[in-house]
């Protein structure tokens, strides 16, 4: 996460009186995220829906489609890294730890995705808590 964006979650946060690094035994911050995060899964869904149907007819979603969709993909970036906000976690080095050991993958592709292999290394997420 660049410090803009960064910048721009606490910012969102602060002005919304939204939690900004809460205990992490914070029940009810958890309930709150998880259904943000769930309500925006259910609308990028929902947009995929409609460039599936589209697809399936032959045709090519539209603009208008594909920035419905990009909107819902930003939308859960926003909340999965708002969740990073609340509970002050380390998600710009959570989020770089993963694209290294992404990078470590030399597997074979298995429907498109690039499977881990023999020098595949996971990522040390315990030490960005030390």
């Amino acid at each position: 996460m660049t410090r803009r964006s960064t910048f721009m979650l606490f910012e969102f946060h602060y002005k919304y009186k939204q939690p900004i690094n809460v205990d992490h035994s914070d029940m009810n911050v958890w309930v709150r995220q998880i259904n943000l995060i769930r309500e925006e899964v259910h609308e990028l869904f929902s947009e995929w829906a409609t460039i599936e149907h589209v697809l399936s007819c032959g045709e090519t979603p539209s603009d208008e489609q594909m920035s419905k969709f990009l909107k819902e993909m930003c939308d859960i970036e926003y909340v999965l890294r708002g969740t990073g906000v609340a509970f002050g976690l380390p998600y710009s080095a959570g989020f770089d730890a993963v694209h290294a050991s992404n990078m470590t993958k030399t597997g074979k592709k298995d429907g498109g995705k690039q499977t881990k292999g023999k020098g595949y290394k996971a990522p040390d997420m315990l030490s960005l808590f030390k």
